[in-house]
């Protein structure tokens, strides 16, 4: 790998879940351990970059000379990602975003007094498709995770909100040291990587990115 590819360049990473309260003590979120992108902002630090880290809740430490914000709601990593996008040339989200939210949590903790609770949920922003839509000259790389239909749906993604490279990870990954992905660009070009340390394709991930900045 080389080096320094990415000297005097910045990159924006989102990376982990997020949490989406319902009362003060309970909240929806998944099982994203934020790994990928903490490996992501390590390997592109040693590129030679400046790395700005937005991170949902993690039991991991940021990696060295990594500024970082840490943020518990979509909301906030929203309000987060606006604040330092205009420093980035290359913004990588790969957080696992909640996609919905309670129209009301509430302020007290829920009693259970009740045998049946419906709560009303309301969808999230999207924060990548906003920040695609006002990119500039940024490149902008979102992940996809699915269940099924991994390629056609990461590829429906990567053109429906206009991003420069998309990474489309199975499910699976979720929680792991390892993961695979199939990694495609806007130009058509797709580069497959099998199972492997998700530092490895992080090294992967981020030469192909910053081949997108030639």
């Amino acid at each position: 790998m080389s080096r320094k590819t990415l000297l005097n360049k910045t990159v924006l990473i989102t990376a982990g879940p997020t949490r989406e309260y319902l009362d003060p003590v309970r909240y929806l979120t998944n099982s994203s351990s934020g790994r990928m992108g903490y490996a992501l902002s390590k390997t592109s630090k040693e590129m030679g970059a400046k790395v700005l880290l937005v991170s949902g809740p993690t039991g991991l430490k940021p990696p060295e000379g990594v500024k970082t914000v840490f943020v518990k709601t979509a909301l906030q990593m929203r309000n987060a990602v606006r604040k330092l996008s205009c420093k980035a040339d290359i913004m990588i989200f790969s957080a696992a975003v909640c996609d919905y939210r309670p129209r009301r949590p509430l302020k007290e903790k829920i009693k259970s007094t009740k045998k049946f609770l419906e709560i009303t949920l309301v969808k999230n922003p999207d924060i990548i498709k906003e920040a695609a839509s006002g990119k500039g000259g940024r490149k902008i790389i979102g992940f996809a995770l699915e269940t099924g239909g991994l390629i056609k749906n990461a590829k429906k993604k990567l053109i429906d909100k206009k991003l420069d490279m998309i990474v489309a990870n199975p499910a699976g990954n979720m929680e792991k040291p390892t993961g695979s992905a199939v990694i495609m660009l806007e130009n058509g070009r797709t580069i497959k990587v099998p199972r492997t340390d998700k530092f490895k394709l992080s090294k992967i991930i981020m030469e192909a990115a910053a081949g997108l900045l030639k």
